[in-house]
């Protein structure tokens, strides 16, 4: 699985080298929304509220335990050190805490309105042992501790190369192995490098890159669902290199 990059498509798992060879496709019964692969090697991918674990010898998708609650919108996955799977729900506003075999540990938000998010956009990674949560209403990204402690926060509403512009944003992290964070942002696609203080280290890509990528139905509104167009998301290779994917073009570009 070294430097191979899976993207969930409509209603499939697919698998590329970095130089844009397809290895993988695997069919499922339903759109999925979410794709990760844990720390020992292990794809899962989700629909709205089912996780599933890739097969590789029977090259199929096998649930994860039950589904989630109906009203779940997962929007995005990870997979602990320990082998936890946290799975971010975009139409709670919380983050699922489940074992390696599904069942519900718990949930994380933080208060009673949960996390202001869109429904598609409410990324989450793993860091150092902690959970690193972006909340794109509030412009921020926080690192919680594996039961849903919060311990610190940073970020800020700005069209400034140092904070996030936009209605809601970042919409995708990922980490780095030097232990930084990339985010991308839509509207004003921007991808950058923090250090884990929040502090900029370096601008990888703006807006002349995405000519017409995450720029398309980006306009801010008030209705926080209504950002839930022309985005871009973000992976990291064992090696260090970003691959980035423009939902609009759906196309797949790979930064150094």
């Amino acid at each position: 699985l070294k430097d191979r990059v899976f993207i969930a498509a409509d209603s499939n798992l697919l698998g590329y080298s970095l130089d844009g060879k397809q290895q993988v496709k695997v069919a499922s019964n339903a759109p999925l929304n979410a794709v990760t692969v844990s720390p020992d090697g292990r794809v899962f991918v989700a629909s709205s509220n089912q996780i599933f674990r890739l097969n590789a010898d029977s090259n199929q998708l096998d649930a994860v335990g039950s589904s989630l609650d109906e009203n779940t919108q997962i929007a995005d996955l990870v997979v602990s050190d320990a082998g936890d799977i946290y799975a971010s729900d975009g139409a709670r506003g919380l983050v699922w805490r489940l074992s390696d075999t599904g069942e519900v540990l718990g949930q994380i938000k933080p208060s009673e309105k949960g996390f202001a998010v869109p429904k598609a956009h409410f990324p989450i990674t793993w860091q150092n042992g902690h959970l690193i949560v972006a909340e794109p209403g509030r412009h921020q990204v926080q690192s919680y501790t594996p039961e849903g402690q919060l311990m610190s926060r940073w970020g800020s509403r700005s069209r400034t190369a140092e904070g996030f512009s936009g209605c809601c944003n970042p919409v995708s992290l990922v980490p780095l192995p030097d232990g930084t964070l990339v985010t991308a942002e839509r509207g004003l696609p921007r991808i950058k490098v923090f250090r884990n203080e929040g502090q900029l280290k370096r601008l990888i890509a703006g807006p002349e890159t995405f000519v017409d990528g995450a720029r398309d139905g980006s306009r801010p509104q008030k209705n926080l669902e209504s950002c839930d167009g022309g985005a871009l998301s973000v992976a990291a290779s064992a090696s260090g290199d970003i691959v980035v994917l423009d939902h609009t073009t759906r196309e797949v570009l790979v930064l150094a």
